[in-house]
This record gives structure tokens, C-alpha cells and sequence, in this order.
């Protein structure tokens, strides 16, 4: 966990040898003794850009596996009624769309609810976030 924190050795040892000790235990940045207010930030700042553009990756990766898990669980028409149910659409609405009845639109909402092991309509739109990866 704290392998994702950025860490800046601020020094004044800034000889070679020094500074391959740094990096060797793992340093993200190394400033030495002197250095402006500008180092300083642009250092700070490129280290928070770096753990923004991690963490991104790392949601991808989890959408992507939350995406796979979704497809081995669902059918296509529940992905269907899914992604309308996270578009704020109500299930008389996805009746007329799908040309299906209100009361097959909330089996299908009931059956989302139980695979996905959600208890509201909140909920499973959250899980549309997903079903748009897919």
C-alpha cells in the first residue's frame, strides 16, 4: 500500500554514488541541496501525475475484470434492461423499447438484483458503468 506513495529524497548528499543508493531503495524523485521552490513543485507535481495516471490504470484493469465477471453472469436482454436502468430510464419505458412487458422488465430487474447481489436501483446502475464496457 505504501509502495503507491510517492517518495522524494530531499538531501544534501549529492554526490554519484549517493544518489544510485537513493534510487537502489527505491526514490521517486532525488533533489539535492540547493534547489528553487520551482524544483521542488515541479518534482511534487510530476510525482502526483505519475500516481494519477497509476491509480487510472488501476480502475481500468478493474472495470475490465468487473466487465469480464459481469459477461459470465448475465444475458444479453439483461444488459439490454441494464444499461437502460442506468440511463435513468423507468420499466415502462424499457417495455415499449425492447417490446417486452412491464412485468418482464422487473423480472429482469429482480433476476440483475440477485446475481448482482444488489439491494436498490442505485446500485445496479452502478453496475450499467460496467455493462457499457462490454
Amino acid at each position: 500500500m505504501l509502495a503507491a506513495v510517492p517518495f522524494i529524497f530531499v538531501t544534501a548528499l549529492g554526490r554519484r554514488d549517493e544518489v544510485r543508493k537513493g534510487v537502489a531503495a527505491g526514490v521517486d524523485d532525488y533533489l539535492t541541496k540547493p534547489f528553487s521552490k520551482e524544483e521542488l513543485v515541479s518534482a511534487v507535481c510530476g510525482r502526483l501525475q505519475r500516481v494519477k495516471v497509476l491509480r487510472q490504470d488501476e480502475n481500468q484493469a478493474s472495470l475490465k475484470k468487473d466487465a469480464e465477471w459481469l459477461r459470465n453472469r448475465i444475458t444479453k436482454r439483461e444488459i439490454e434492461v441494464l444499461l437502460l436502468v442506468g440511463g435513468g430510464t423507468t420499466s415502462k419505458q424499457i417495455a415499449e423499447q425492447l417490446g417486452i412487458s412491464i412485468r418482464t422488465v422487473e423480472n429482469h430487474r429482480t433476476h440483475l438484483m440477485d446475481k448482482l447481489n444488489v439491494t436498490n436501483a442505485a446500485a445496479l446502475a452502478n453496475w450499467a458503468l460496467v455493462a457499457r464496457q462490454l
